[in-house]
């Protein structure tokens, strides 16, 4: 007698949550489908939602009983579809709820609903329609991302591009830089000669010429008038960190300072011009976030450490990446924290990038020292870029 392996499901297969408030129907849809689809299953709207938060990312179906205690079947899939929009969400409902049904489907953005008794064949028929559908988006949402990601990369090379011009231009005695650009582009933009038309696929260098000088002329003018005038950090003169930072801190509710009592890490000052730079620094970056987030402050062992949501730093920076850079609160938001970077780093500042993908928060390191000398700005420049393994990487893929 022959022997065969049971039938079950591709592992990386879409799963679907199954909804029902009775044991037995749960049972039995998991008897009718197991060996199909791979399947979860909760007793009601709040056991439900615990387990698609903790699965979010596998589950792609939703099937809901409509009359559940705690909560209806529709009020649990607005829920399910804040969390995820593109999950696919069908309501279970028995022949006398079928005009809720389909109001439900008309107004929430339900994908289809079921009557019961279940005709199983037909049930069997709009679950597989219903995975394939989920698939489909999101190959397509998928193909979007890298797209749209291959995009926000050449748009973030171009500025670091920019930001470079704009560090080496201001510091050499070179006149007319711009000018000399400007014929360059006006080279490459020339027709092939004999064919009379630019080919299709050339890029357009005098529209990214003039998006990037915008940008330019934008963050120069958001630079500290007297910067290069300005005073430097004294050594001699320490300050306390904490003190200064949690004061700065204190000017906009959504940093919240963890106070932790210590007071180790010293600045060079006077607290006159430090407090200043730190309060533009803090000013920066809670300018780019929403009034909703919050960004944690504290001294730590290793430094002033602020910690906040990568996803709102991602959608507060969008303004620099984009090709077209937007005019609008935005722009000048996004400058202007690139103004208080500038300034901190000015005077010797230095900060940190430390992602935590576990927690899906980003936490700056702050730390400040006097600044040495400036080196010639072209060979800043050169060792920036190559060191910048960012840089590469974005410009390799």
């Amino acid at each position: 007698m022959n022997s065969s392996s049971p039938i079950s499901p591709p592992e990386n297969s879409p799963i679907i949550l199954f909804v029902d408030d009775e044991d037995k129907t749960r049972k039995h849809f998991r008897r009718l489908f197991q060996k199909r689809f791979r399947i979860l299953d909760a007793a009601d709207g709040i056991e439900a939602l615990r387990v698609f938060q903790t699965e979010i990312d596998d589950i792609g179906v939703i099937v809901t009983d409509q009359r559940m205690p705690n909560e209806t079947g529709t009020e649990f899939l607005q829920k399910a579809a804040l969390l995820k929009p593109s999950v696919i969400r069908i309501l279970s409902t028995a022949y006398a709820d079928v005009d809720a049904a389909i109001d439900s489907v008309n107004k929430s953005g339900i994908y289809r609903y079921i009557t019961k008794p279940w005709e199983v064949p037909d049930l069997e028929v709009t679950l597989t329609r219903a995975v394939e559908l989920y698939e489909l988006q999101s190959e397509r949402d998928e193909l979007y991302r890298q797209k749209l990601s291959s995009l926000q990369n050449l748009a973030a090379t171009e500025r670091i591009h920019s930001l470079a011009a704009l560090s080496v231009f201001q510091n050499t005695g070179l006149r007319h830089p711009s000018r000399a650009l400007q014929i360059l582009v006006q080279l490459a933009d020339q027709p092939e000669i004999g064919s009379g038309h630019i080919s299709a696929d050339a890029p357009q260098w005098s529209i990214v010429y003039t998006q990037h000088r915008h940008f330019l002329e934008v963050a120069h003018a958001l630079l500290p008038s007297n910067l290069s005038s300005s005073p430097d950090l004294d050594s001699s003169q320490l300050t306390n960190a904490s003190a200064i930072l949690k004061s700065a801190c204190e000017s906009d509710p959504r940093f919240q300072w963890i106070d932790n009592k210590m007071s180790n890490i010293q600045w060079p000052g006077p607290d006159t011009l430090l407090g200043p730079l730190s309060e533009r620094l803090i000013q920066g970056i809670g300018s780019i976030l929403s009034q909703a987030n919050t960004i944690s402050a504290q001294e730590t062992s290793n430094g002033i450490e602020l910690s906040v949501s990568a996803l709102s730093l991602s959608h507060g920076l969008q303004a620099l990446i984009v090709p077209q850079f937007p005019d609008g609160p935005e722009k000048n938001r996004c400058l202007g924290l690139v103004a208080a970077f500038l300034e901190w780093t000015h005077h010797g500042g230095n900060i940190e990038v430390l992602p935590d993908h576990t927690s899906r928060t980003v936490t700056l390191r702050l730390s400040l020292s006097s600044p040495g000398a400036v080196n010639d700005p072209w060979e800043t420049l050169a060792a920036d870029l190559v060191s910048n393994d960012l840089f590469w990487q974005r410009h390799l893929d």
